[in-house]
């Protein structure tokens, strides 16, 4: 079986999108990704891509991620994310998420996640933007919800 995904290695995701900026009409629908060893679907300071109807199956690290806290106007909307284990590349990648965001100005229903070592949902708010958008100008931690609604975790 082909496993998806460089494990240990930063910025070898099997789906990434990395300092892309706003986008438009960039999605990842309907796909059945398994057996990830290295995350699975990851924005990186990228705005406005649509990540709907998704099943990601066996991931170790973090399921769906937005890892720099300056991603804004994503949305995340009714996938499925099962059985999350303990990932290599950062240290959060130890306890990892289904679901893991970093600024809450994204749109995030309808997902469920099953199985997972640690967090099903888990929202890390950082005071300034981390990786490639590194900058003081962007502060998550001040940052309007804008949706989080009808998510479910299960075993986690």
């Amino acid at each position: 079986m082909l496993k998806m995904g460089q494990q240990g290695q930063l910025n070898r995701y099997p789906v990434h999108w990395n300092g892309c900026q706003l986008t438009s009409g960039n999605f990842i629908k309907n796909c059945a990704l398994r057996s990830l060893n290295n995350r699975g679907i990851v924005i990186a300071g990228t705005h406005g891509v649509l990540v709907e109807g998704n099943t990601l199956f066996d991931v170790m690290g973090n399921g769906i991620m937005l890892p720099d806290g300056s991603e804004t106007n994503n949305v995340i909307t009714n996938n499925l994310v099962m059985g999350v284990r303990e990932g290599s590349v950062t240290y959060v990648d130890v306890r990892p998420s289904g679901v893991f965001v970093s600024n809450p100005d994204n749109t995030v229903t309808g997902n469920t996640v099953a199985g997972s070592f640690y967090h099903g949902f888990q929202y890390f708010l950082r005071s300034r933007a981390i990786g490639l958008s590194a900058t003081y100008s962007v502060c998550a931690k001040g940052t309007p919800l804008k949706l989080f609604d009808n998510n479910k975790a299960h075993s986690t």
